[in-house]
């Protein structure tokens, strides 16, 4: 089997979840059981693998672990790629304690069945361990959870520098969006833009300008 024909078969082998279906139960066992395409389950290379990626018919859910851009669009997957992805940057800088809630936020619409912990693991974690999973169902600590509506999370304005500051990991402003849109009273924006200038972050601080003017378009 050729690329190509490999290519077709890998896009057309699950049934495309089409933009804005939405399983009727989140499933954190769905993203875990995800069938993950690998050089060594796939007689190809790595490179070829990684091709198929940029044309945007695979997507790197983790370094050298692809699954289909259709499978993507659940929200489960998307969580998963998402928290391993900061959880990976994260990790090296030492803030993966903090990161947590950040990246998990915003990444799927079932947000009230998500408990976000922020506060359990304050060591850097080995480059190759699965970090994500460590934290992703791990319970909000009662004495450090802000309570909105039914969501809970342990610092809204730390998860909003957060996903200001790591801007280039995919999803990340527009979780930001999202999560100025419903709690933007709660993210004082010339504090947080003043900090970044100090700490001469200007792409944080650009990130954090255009997603308060896009959520304000939004409402």
């Amino acid at each position: 089997m050729n690329l190509a024909s490999w290519s077709h078969h890998v896009i057309h082998r699950e049934e495309a979840i089409m933009p804005g279906d939405q399983p009727s139960e989140f499933s954190w066992s769905h993203a875990l059981t995800t069938e993950f395409i690998t050089p060594a389950s796939h007689d190809h290379t790595q490179r070829e693998l990684e091709g198929l990626a940029l044309d945007q018919h695979l997507f790197e859910i983790l370094p050298g672990t692809f699954v289909t851009s259709q499978t993507v669009v659940d929200p489960g997957v998307r969580l998963l790629a998402l928290a391993t992805a900061v959880g990976e940057t994260a990790s090296r800088l030492a803030v993966f304690s903090r990161m947590t809630a950040a990246w998990i936020y915003g990444c799927t619409d079932h947000l009230d069945r998500i408990q976000m912990h922020v506060g359990g693991y304050h060591r850097p974690l080995p480059n190759d361990s699965p970090m994500s999973l460590l934290t992703l169902e791990a319970a909000v600590d009662g004495n450090d959870s802000n309570h909105l509506g039914s969501l809970r999370v342990t610092n809204i304005e730390r998860t909003a520098f957060d996903l200001a500051l790591f801007n280039i990991m995919p999803g990340s402003r527009q979780s930001l969006v999202r999560l100025i849109a419903r709690y933007g009273s709660h993210v004082p924006f010339e504090q947080m833009a003043e900090r970044f200038e100090q700490q001469r972050r200007y792409s944080a601080r650009r990130c954090l300008e255009s997603a308060f003017k896009e959520a304000a378009r939004s409402h």
